[in-house]
Parts: structure tokens; sequence; C-alpha cells
């Protein structure tokens, strides 16, 4: 889980370092940034209505990261399925079902539901 936030938070660090460094060239070189900057705005709201499931899901993953109510390997229980965990990922946590099958859920359905992790029964 640990090479998934590495790996995201150089990505978003990679994006920021290149948005300084189109701004300071862009002053450098006098040319007018301010009305690419409002246009970047709009855009970026319009980008973001448009990706709501994606960021949904995407921030879902981030919650499962930091809850942690199920780990890789685990047995649990969600919805009216059961199934092993094999990968959790930014967007879709993938299960192994009884029968073999991978089901793909969504990480925002996923976090929404009733889990049961057979994996943390008390071992009495």
């Amino acid at each position: 889980y640990h090479d998934t936030l590495i790996s995201l938070s150089t990505g978003v660090a990679r994006v920021a370092v290149l948005v300084v460094a189109f701004l300071l060239l862009a002053e450098v070189l006098a040319i007018p940034y301010e009305g690419v900057i409002a246009g970047l705005g709009i855009g970026g709201l319009a980008v973001a209505l448009a990706a709501q499931p994606t960021l949904q899901n995407f921030l879902s993953g981030l919650t499962l990261y930091a809850d942690r109510p199920v780990s890789v390997g685990d047995f649990c229980k969600f919805g009216d399925q059961s199934g092993t965990i094999e990968h959790i990922g930014m967007r879709s946590t993938r299960i192994r079902s009884l029968d073999r099958t991978i089901i793909s859920v969504p990480n925002s359905d996923f976090a929404g539901m009733q889990i049961e992790n057979y994996a943390h029964r008390d071992r009495t």
C-alpha cells in the first residue's frame, strides 16, 4: 500500500513542479499568464464535474487506505457476497469470490458497504 501512496505523491509533486515552472517561465518571458490561469480554473472545474465518479472512487480509495477495514489476503463478506481481497487500488478493489471469479468493486461502493472481515475475528 505504501508503493501506491508513494507513486501518487510523486505524480502530484511532478504536476505541481511543472505548473510552477510554467508560471516562472511565463513571467521571465513577460507573457501575460493571468488569463491562462483563469481559463485553466474554468477548465479544471469542467474536468472535475465530468470526472466526479472517478474522483469519488479515488477519495474512497484513500479512505480505504487510511481506515484499513480490509487488507490483501483477508477473507470478508461484503454486501451479499464473500471472497478474498486480492488488490486494493486507487479506483477499485478486486476480490476473488468463492467460485474463483474476480469481482471488481468501485471503491466508492466498497467503502459504503457493510464489510465483515473474517480475518480480524477474535481468536479465543
